[in-house]
């Protein structure tokens, strides 16, 4: 005598679960139809849009001589001392060793004295120029405590009018109240169809300015020297590669902070108490 059992499986909740989703997917799949979404557009875009910043329209209605005049109209950066050769770069307060300065990319880490400024760049051979003020910025690079300030140059072709090959621009200045010359000569132009050159070299005298009161300010007189080049040459419609070199030279009587006025010694300290010129 045999028996024979048969053993009946019983769907659980995880199965029906399964089953059921699975249904419903198939269901979908079969009464859903193709939906073509509209083609979004993400571009970006490299000048900051920040009050702060300066256009290539401004910087030619300004007229700019110096960095004075480039920022005459930016709220948050301000330009300190009073020689050429003392006028630091200040964004909300922070001075431009906090800051990342570029020119061209390339970032401005050097420095001829820790007290005088380390920007010289003629105003007019300037495009643009990028300020982000205020920490937080991932695109202001490193060290930048401040924010960062981008000074971007013009390209020979820039400079070129419609249908011109060669030019040249030639600045002169004079000031009384220091007997002072400034000239620079620009000379640009196409070096083949595909590259383009530029040379710039300035040269100012200046002596010791009068203040107010027409007593003459030690320790501010300066001979400076400044060469910019660059060229660029278009390798491809979609590969451009620019190079530029800049060389400042600058010779004078300093203070030991020439940000100040000069002032001797109180009577009876050492002489290196004071805020004394040596050159």
């Amino acid at each position: 005598m045999s028996i024979k059992r048969s053993i009946v499986s019983r769907p659980t909740i995880l199965t029906l679960a399964i089953a059921s989703a699975l249904a419903g997917q198939v269901v979908w799949a079969e009464e859903s139809e193709s939906i073509e979404l509209d083609v979004v557009k993400v571009t970006g875009n490299t000048i900051t849009p920040e009050l702060n910043s300066v256009t290539a329209e401004q910087i030619e209605k300004l007229q700019a001589t110096d960095l004075q005049d480039l920022f005459s109209q930016s709220p948050e950066v301000t330009i300190g001392g009073g020689p050429g050769f003392a006028q630091k770069l200040y964004v909300r307060g922070i001075e431009d060793q906090l800051l990342n300065i570029t020119i061209d990319g390339a970032q401005q880490a050097t420095r001829q004295f820790h007290h005088a400024g380390r920007i010289s760049i003629e105003p007019e051979l300037l495009k643009r120029v990028e300020v982000n003020a205020g920490a937080g910025n991932a695109l202001s690079g490193p060290g930048a405590l401040g924010g960062s300030v981008k000074f971007v140059t013009k390209d020979p072709e820039d400079m070129l009018k419609p249908g011109e090959n060669f030019g040249g621009l030639v600045k002169g200045m004079f000031s009384s109240n220091t007997d002072s010359f400034k000239t620079s000569t620009t000379l640009f132009g196409k070096l083949t169809e595909d590259w383009s050159g530029m040379v710039s070299y300035t040269q100012s005298d200046v002596d010791n300015y009068e203040d107010g009161n027409g007593d003459e300010v030690s320790g501010t007189e300066a001979d400076q020297e400044y060469l910019f080049a660059k060229v660029v040459g278009h390798l491809t419609d979609s590969q451009t590669v620019r190079l530029s070199y800049e060389n400042h030279k600058d010779e004078g009587d300093r203070t030991q902070r020439p940000q100040w006025i000069f002032s001797p010694p109180p009577a009876g300290a050492p002489a290196n108490r004071g805020n004394l010129i040596y050159p």
